[in-house]
């Protein structure tokens, strides 16, 4: 079963996508910000999805920071603020996945599977 990190200020959020992550088959674990996200960075994730607008760290810092401490862990962005030029820039600082709010869960099995395949080549 594959491990996946959730990373929103948000607790509708990260509850509606922790469930729908849960019924797709993957384990979850959902911290409210990216500080806590970092602590748990090495703690054997098969992907991380994180929240661009959040409290004590953002999305983009927190993206930043985790291809630095661990590069090997693919990151998708989920976002209710998504522009093309933030798509551009988050996939720029190394996001394999990105996804704009509100999402259905056919879009986030297809942001997983994209993500992980798109950290294996």
């Amino acid at each position: 079963m594959k491990n996946i990190l959730v990373v929103d200020d948000e607790r509708d959020v990260r509850n509606v996508l922790g469930d729908m992550l849960d019924f797709l088959g993957y384990h979850v674990t959902a911290v409210p910000d990216g500080k806590k996200a970092l602590k748990l960075a090495d703690g054997g994730f098969d992907l991380m999805i994180t929240d661009l607008n959040m409290p004590k760290m953002g999305g983009k810092k927190l993206l930043k920071a985790i291809k630095l401490r661990a590069p090997h862990l693919p990151v998708a962005v989920v976002t209710g603020y998504g522009t093309k030029e933030t798509r551009d820039e988050v996939t720029a600082m190394g996001a394999e996945g990105f996804l704009e709010k509100p999402f259905r869960i056919a879009e986030v099995k297809n942001l997983v599977e994209h993500t992980m395949e798109a950290s294996r080549r």
